[in-house]
């Protein structure tokens, strides 16, 4: 048993205390919303103590929480995760977070040193993708023996009753979501480390004998090129969309609601994105009953192929979505591992080379999120 503190009380966070709680941790959420608080309580039925109202930006609001837990969950927004990471060094707290930013995680990655000299040991991007998806990359190159020389990651969080003209519902942050259709996908190209610009390298994609597309988007190899740049020739991240859904987004970038860079003024006050991501909000249905699908496939030479593949869907005993237990899992999971030693490093670790996949795969199983293994 485990004292956990969760930074942030939204959907992650929640989803995270549920498995921890599994194992009879005990858990403290931390948040500036008394309002995520309350549902996160009585979603969990947990007793009002369990709640902190603080700043998340204040080393000195937060260093109490730190000094009484084993470990952490960072859950709030990836803005946060740098001083965040700080913080938990200076208290000697073992951390998880879910990433996503490029720069954030360099900037955590720069804290190795420091992390080290403390004892601690801090892993980002343990969510989905980046996250799983990550690991179990690494896990494929294992199993052939360091002799693959591709790996693609095909992955989606979809509503299971498609409606509207995206046929897409809110899972996760739509800041995340725009973030992603408008940064820049990191790759590796015939042994380069390149980007290819997001929406684009539209594929069709068959599961389950369903029809899907999947393009580029950023965020999701975050650092295998830096772990595997010597191994892999090609590395690519698409996200599985149901078909015309890229085109319809690249048409609102393209009238000019991606922009950020200038506010509208006609009796109100925003950017053409912030007035996108508001429009996302009111048309789409949030949280309704989905289902996460992901296919890693991993070449080496003869054409070996490794074929990690998922389906989860949404709950309805937990009330989890799909999407909060695929991405919030294998974080609480890793954190779980760091604390029990199965995970014995410290510094910043890269959860690609940390995890062992096969470990990881077994933990989740027992949650029932079930990772299918095939070779081929």
């Amino acid at each position: 048993m485990a004292h956990i503190l969760i930074l942030g009380a939204g959907r992650q966070g929640r989803a995270a205390a549920l498995d921890l709680l599994q194992d009879g941790d005990t858990i403290t959420f931390v948040d500036r919303s008394e309002s995520n608080l309350q549902i996160a309580l009585e979603m969990l039925n947990l007793p009002p103590e369990r709640g902190k109202m603080a700043d998340l930006s204040s080393p000195e609001e937060l260093a109490p929480f730190f000094d009484e837990a084993d470990g952490a969950v960072f859950a709030a927004d990836y803005g946060l995760n740098e001083q965040l990471t700080r913080i938990a060094i200076a208290h000697k707290c073992h951390t998880v977070d879910y990433g996503g930013n490029h720069d954030v995680v360099n900037a955590q990655h720069a804290m190795d040193d420091d992390a080290k000299a403390a004892g601690v040991a801090i892993v980002p991007d343990c969510g989905l993708t980046p996250g799983l998806a990550g690991v179990l990359v690494a896990g494929g190159i294992k199993r052939l023996d360091n002799d693959a020389h591709r790996a693609e990651i095909r992955v989606g969080g979809l509503p299971l009753n498609p409606d509207g003209p995206l046929k897409y519902a809110l899972v996760f942050s739509v800041r995340g979501l725009i973030n992603e259709y408008l940064e820049p996908s990191v790759v590796i190209d015939k042994g380069n480390v390149t980007t290819k610009p997001s929406l684009s390298g539209l594929e069709s994609l068959s599961y389950e004998n369903r029809q899907f597309e999947a393009f580029y988007t950023s965020g999701g190899v975050s650092t295998l090129p830096r772990s595997f740049g010597n191994v892999l020739k090609d590395l690519d991240c698409k996200t599985i969309r149901y078909p015309g859904h890229a085109a319809k987004i690249k048409f609102l970038f393209d009238l000019g609601f991606g922009d950020d860079s200038h506010t509208l003024s006609n009796g109100f006050s925003c950017t053409p994105r912030q007035m996108l991501e508001k429009m996302l909000e009111h048309t789409l249905a949030h949280d309704p009953p989905d289902e996460v699908i992901m296919r890693v496939t991993v070449i080496g030479d003869g054409n070996r192929r490794i074929i990690y593949s998922m389906r989860d869907v949404y709950d309805d005993e937990s009330g989890l979505t799909a999407m909060q237990r695929t991405t919030a899992w294998p974080g609480s999971r890793i954190l779980k591992m760091l604390l029990d030693g199965t995970i014995p490093d410290r510094g910043v670790l890269y959860q690609e080379t940390a995890v062992d996949a096969d470990e990881l795969i077994r933990q989740l199983g027992e949650r029932g999120i079930r990772i299918n293994v095939t070779e081929k």
